[in-house]
């Protein structure tokens, strides 16, 4: 009977022979140092590229309602406000349907630059209004680009008096304060084309949400869609423009920084993984390792 004799080499006494490259296979200890560097490096990219992430200030909003003031009665009417983010996606207002015997149709909002009614609008849309509601109606638009910090205006306009406007009163006809009511500092009513400074109307300013490339209102897979659908644009298709172009930091082109726009907005807002492209990952895995081999290079060495 033959005898098989085994030998057991432990890592620090292995035979290193040379691959058909001629380099020197990396020792284990090697190899776990490099998978660490590279998971490093994938990490703080995404941090350096997540810092282009946007603040958002919020929701303008004036959520309370004394009364309705009918639309039609009371023009021009609307609010001002104190622009927070560089860029808003919708506005919307409270209305009642207290004059139904009168035909429904558009009603229409157009937005000024300044405090007043005037001059030409920077953006107009118009929805028909559900018969029958009360409370908020939304107008949903492309993004409008903001002055942080400018005073702008809101014109809601009806061709007859079937809907009413809801409007909150915070201070009395004499500027005493109403208690319990708080006004919004940002701005006022404007009633008849004139400022109503006890007033506000029960309004909102949305912010564009970064990443939210169809402008609904929330971070999904079909923004990543159509973010994977124009990557390497550069530069961005426009029109459409940012963000419909899946150019999320609004910079000409659709890259990775836009990417990693939408992967956070989409972690915050639906509490999950954001899933990541698998080619980037690999790329920067890729980087990770040939930065890793490059000098590691020894002299090989044979047992005897």
């Amino acid at each position: 009977m033959s005898t098989i004799n085994t030998h057991t080499t432990s890592i620090s006494d292995a035979t290193w022979l040379p691959t058909d490259r001629g380099h020197t296979p990396l020792k284990p200890t090697q190899g776990i140092l490099m998978f660490r560097s590279a998971i490093g490096l994938i990490g703080l990219t995404y941090l350096i590229l997540a810092a282009a992430q946007p603040t958002l200030a919020g929701t303008i909003h004036q959520e309370e309602v004394s009364t309705y003031l009918q639309v039609f009665g009371n023009a021009p009417i609307g609010q001002t406000f104190t622009a927070e983010d560089e860029y808003v996606s919708r506005f919307a207002f409270n209305f009642d349907d207290f004059n139904n015997e009168f035909l429904n149709g558009s009603t229409i909002v157009r937005l000024y630059e300044g405090d007043t009614i005037v001059g030409d609008p920077v953006y107009v849309d118009a929805v028909e209004l559900t018969p029958g509601s009360q409370g908020l109606a939304f107008f949903s638009i492309l993004p409008v680009a903001l002055n942080i910090g400018a005073t702008y205006t809101l014109e809601v306009e009806r061709f007859n008096p079937r809907w009413g406007l809801g409007v909150y009163q915070h201070h009395f006809s004499d500027g005493q304060p109403i208690p319990g009511h708080e006004d919004y500092t940002g701005g006022h009513a404007i009633i008849n084309g004139q400022p109503a400074l006890g007033y506000d109307l029960s309004f909102r300013v949305i912010p564009l949400v970064p990443g939210d490339g169809n402008i609904d209102g929330l971070v999904t897979g079909i923004d990543y869609l159509l973010w994977a659908s124009h990557y390497g644009d550069d530069p961005a298709d426009n029109p459409p423009g940012p963000p419909s172009n899946g150019d999320y930091n609004a910079d000409g082109r659709v890259d990775a920084l836009d990417y990693f726009i939408w992967a956070d907005s989409f972690v915050n807002t639906n509490s999950v993984t954001a899933p990541e492209p698998s080619s980037l990952s690999l790329t920067l895995l890729g980087v990770a390792l040939t930065v890793g081999r490059r000098g590691r290079k020894r002299r090989t060495r044979r047992r005897r």
